[in-house]
Parts: C-alpha cells; structure tokens; sequence
C-alpha cells in the first residue's frame, strides 16, 4: 500500500484529473509464489490491503496492472476494482484501475 505524496505517483489524477485532489492509495505489487498459487492469497491480501487504506484515510485504492497479467486484471475485478483506461505509466504499458472505498 501506498500513499502518494507527489502527483507523478497518483494513479487517481492519471484516470481523472479531477479527482486527483482525493485522497487516493496505490495498491502497488503483490507476488505469490508459484507453489502458493489457486489458494486466493493475493485475494485475501487485496482485502487487507484496502482496509488499510479505510484506515489512513483513503477515499479511493488505485492499481496498475500489465495488459498481459490476465491473473492480476481478473483479481483486481474480482476485489471490485474497475478498469479506466490503458497508458504508459512508469515507462510501460498499463492498464489503470479504480475503486471507491466504502468509509
């Protein structure tokens, strides 16, 4: 989890500019290791992830997500993320995704 302090790092002012004023979170890389795979641990961890971000504030969880990652794009639906747009972001391609948080 990630608090943005500067804009190059608010993935919200990326979808809309204006809500790039909101208070926003990055939910910034999660890894599972193979053999840990199919037991809903980047799941469960997403759930954590956004209650931490209730917690200190946030009003919206942000998320970049490679246009190749099928797992990561159907996790992030699933936690109820939306896409937004595809961009380059950090030098790459990325899919940009959003979620309101409810307080």
């Amino acid at each position: 989890l990630y608090m943005p302090g500067d804009d190059s790092e608010n993935i919200l002012k990326n979808i809309d500019p204006a809500l790039g004023v909101v208070k926003s979170a990055n939910y910034k890389l999660c890894l599972v290791d193979k053999s840990y795979r199919v037991h809903g641990l980047q799941e469960q961890l997403g759930h954590l992830v956004e209650k931490e971000a209730i917690l200190r504030g946030a009003e919206y969880l942000c998320a970049t997500i490679s246009p190749d990652n099928e797992h990561s794009i159907k996790n992030a639906l699933a936690l109820g993320f939306e896409y937004r747009k595809t961009t380059e972001k950090y030098g790459l391609i990325r899919n940009l995704y959003v979620k309101k948080l409810e307080q």
